[in-house]
């Protein structure tokens, strides 16, 4: 073989690996800017400001990672890491097989009650357009935020974690109304505990429901079907 026929064939290797170097790396790009695009619309859908969803991973996205992060009790690396992807339900968790699947919620006033969950013990002002004025008892969004966080400040109440257990009807479009049913681990006054609230949710147009009522029962640590009235409020 002679010197330029090897040159040739070593040329020609150097660009096959450059090639399939260059595919795996568009590859890997593509498919985590797929990843962030997607965190960047779930975060946004849960109530923080990632920006666009346009899949670049900016200072912007970061924060809103770090901020959802923070309120979920995650490592606070700013990145969409394991734990973080599987929080925003980005990573298939297996289910228990004696597990039955929950009921599909319905997505706006599943929205309206996650914003309550979220921002009632850390930033109330947030909540204003999610309250029927039956909820504040009467009072004017400013006045509801004042007592709201003398409130929370009396009883340095805070939520250590929830889920949603039951929604009815589990398919609203053309309902009226709705039921949300949580259940949570909160902490009072130093004390842990756990509560089962029940909201009680209205239509006000054909995309947004407002909290109109919320029961708050608290759960026997001897099982959760052992309910003890603790406080059945139309506000907090």
């Amino acid at each position: 073989m002679s010197v330029k026929q090897k040159a040739l064939m070593s040329f020609i290797w150097v660009i096959s690996v450059l090639i399939m170097w260059l595919s795996l790396s568009l590859s890997t790009a593509w498919a985590q800017d797929e990843n962030v695009a997607k965190a960047q619309r779930v975060l946004s859908a849960l109530g923080y400001d990632p920006g666009k969803a346009d899949g670049v991973m900016g200072p912007r996205t970061r924060r809103a990672i770090a901020a959802y992060q923070h309120s979920n009790n995650l490592p606070p690396t700013s990145e969409l890491d394991e734990p973080t992807l599987r929080a925003l339900g980005l990573l298939a968790v297996p289910l228990e097989p004696e597990i039955p699947p929950a009921p599909t919620p319905p997505p706006a006033a599943w929205r309206t009650v996650l914003a309550y969950l979220q921002h009632y013990d850390s930033q109330p002002s947030r909540l204003v357009p999610y309250l029927t004025e039956h909820f504040r008892q009467g009072l004017q969004a400013q006045a509801w935020i004042r007592k709201t966080m003398n409130e929370i400040a009396a009883q340095n109440f805070s939520r250590l974690s929830w889920r949603i257990e039951r929604v009815e009807p589990p398919e609203p479009e053309a309902a009226s109304e709705a039921t949300v049913e949580v259940y949570s681990r909160v902490r009072i006054s130093g004390e842990e505990m756990a509560r089962r609230e029940v909201f009680s949710l209205v239509r006000a147009d054909h995309t947004t429901w407002l909290i109109n009522e919320l029961t708050s029962l608290a759960v026997s640590e001897s099982g959760p079907e052992a309910l003890t009235p603790d406080e059945t409020t139309a506000g907090r």
